[in-house]
């Protein structure tokens, strides 16, 4: 053995000695007990488990830094807009594009409701606003009684691809005039 190799192992296994006897070396390994023995493998399972997660957890963080900023844009992209009644009212009157959508029951409809407004029900909403409107850039304000309905159809809006979908609550807390 050269001397650097056997530098190297004596610092690699400490409990075994090198002896070189006419030109030729002998390994000679010291009685060794089974809880050393144990110790050992443990020292080495750890750093073997060390070295893997050194190479591979930059892998993993990277993907899911990818899947998190992914998801967090979908997030972004995927909300509709929660707003006051005075806000829409202001809405109404300066922009002619918008659409109104009641999504009570027709009964519910007929009682009262925001001037200008159409009825879709929630439980169709989804589907009716998509064969009437398929451009989905299209301003969408919704509203029902309190607003619990115009909230789930907000959500199912977004989730429909609309992308200016906007819930003013319900008519309960609309100050402004009504037709019926």
């Amino acid at each position: 053995m050269r001397k650097e190799s056997v530098a190297l192992f004596s610092v690699a296994f400490p409990l075994c000695d090198i002896i070189t006897y006419k030109e030729e070396t002998f390994v000679y390994i010291e009685s060794i007990s089974e809880d050393l023995i144990m110790k050992i493998k443990k020292k080495y399972i750890v750093l073997f488990a060390l070295i893997i997660s050194a190479i591979f957890s930059p892998l993993f963080a990277s993907g899911q830094t990818e899947m998190k900023e992914e998801n967090k844009s979908k997030e972004t992209a995927a909300q509709y807009h929660k707003i006051d009644a005075q806000t829409a009212k202001e809405a109404f009157e300066s922009q002619s594009d918008i659409i109104i959508i009641d999504v009570r029951t027709e009964a519910e409809y007929q009682t009262g409701h925001v001037v200008g407004a159409i009825n879709i029900p929630l439980d169709v909403v989804g589907e009716s606003v998509l064969a009437q409107f398929p451009n989905k850039e299209e301003k969408l304000y919704v509203y029902c009684r309190s607003g619990n309905r115009s909230a789930q159809a907000a959500k199912i809006l977004v989730q429909e691809g609309y992308t200016n979908v906007y819930d003013f609550g319900g008519i309960m807390s609309w100050p402004y005039e009504i037709e019926k």
